[in-house]
């Protein structure tokens, strides 16, 4: 288990987040916790964006059994009803590895996973934040009941907690010498606690309707005006990237441009990719084919096709040992 919580900033709410590994099983996990949750005070609950998708599903489902004879004439709908059908294990498997509490404003998430690779270890991430008295007791807020379903994909990506307003200023964790993108909504910003190394990784992730090139100019200049040095990324990053994002992920770049700079030890990556419009309607198409809005449940914005990832990376430890092979004529950095 991490020694303290890592303090993330989603809109314009923060969320801390801790987790662990054990020897029980997901199962046995879900049991433990639907007993002991309550004993503190906690109400176990369903998951609200689950809810409602599994509302919207239903509705779809009432849809079918009323209007047969529509849908057999439309190929559209029989296309878009499969592909709902082929998600609902996925919908299922997703709802099993969550546990959702509520105690007053307190909120409790919890991923349950079976760690990859490592034989019968399960990995639990703890999600907990507050939320305003308006959502209310059961956890599903009238705003997240009341959306239409064209506002959000069969399974919603959007975070418990998020609002889709842009993190404030105030809340950003990059130092000032970085600058957050003038045209463009943070929408996360969170820092890793610090290590034994007097290590910090900070890493935010922004929005804009803006190009990728403009973004990239514009990190050049700026980074350089606040003492940052441009270096070259070693060889094959940009391929390595594409393949830890795996096919769909990958599939959702159309282009991509990193930038590494240097300041005093310290090290910053700037990742702009623009996603492609076809992918974003899925992702935030509905399970009808209704036509998404410009905005989503989950505060995605089909205007805001370009992406920045910005990671900060400092460790004392690592700084005063690179000067000290310096000092003795070493190489100060290695790629």
């Amino acid at each position: 288990m991490l020694e303290e919580p890592v303090e993330v900033s989603l809109g314009s709410q923060s969320m801390k987040v801790n987790g662990f590994k054990t020897w029980l099983s997901p199962q046995e996990l879900r049991e433990f916790y639907t007993k002991a949750l309550p004993q503190q005070g906690w109400t176990v609950t369903p998951v609200p964006w689950i809810a409602q998708t599994e509302q919207a599903v239903g509705k779809l489902d009432a849809y079918q059994r009323a209007h047969p004879d529509d849908i057999s004439h439309d190929a559209t709908a029989q296309a878009n009803i499969a592909r709902v059908n082929a998600e609902r294990p996925r919908l299922q498997a997703v709802k099993q590895g969550l546990l959702y509490a509520v105690r007053r404003d307190e909120r409790l998430l919890l991923n349950i996973d079976s760690a990859e690779g490592e034989a019968k270890k399960t990995r639990v991430a703890v999600n907990r934040w507050k939320e305003s008295a308006a959502a209310g007791q059961a956890g599903i807020s009238e705003r997240s009941l009341s959306a239409p379903a064209s506002q959000g994909g069969f399974l919603s990506k959007s975070s418990p907690c998020c609002t889709g307003e842009a993190v404030p200023q105030s809340q950003r964790k990059l130092p000032g010498s970085i600058p957050a993108y003038p045209n463009a909504r943070v929408v996360l910003s969170g820092g890793s606690p610090s290590t034994d190394m007097n290590q910090t990784t900070i890493t935010e992730f922004a929005l804009t309707e803006d190009s990728m090139d403009q973004v990239t100019e514009y990190y050049q200049h700026q980074m350089a005006y606040n003492g940052w040095s441009l270096h070259e990324l070693p060889a094959g990053t940009a391929s390595t990237v594409r393949e830890h994002l795996g096919s769909e992920g990958a599939g959702l770049l159309n282009k991509m441009k990193s930038l590494l700079f240097e300041n005093n030890g310290a090290r910053c990556t700037v990742v702009v990719a623009e996603g492609s419009p076809d992918a974003l309607s899925q992702l935030n198409g509905s399970p009808t084919g209704m036509t998404s809005k410009a905005g989503s449940s989950s505060g995605l914005s089909l205007k805001e096709h370009t992406f920045i990832v910005i990671s900060y990376f400092k460790s004392d430890t690592v700084t005063d040992l690179l000067h000290k092979v310096g000092s003795a004529g070493g190489r100060a950095y290695g790629r």
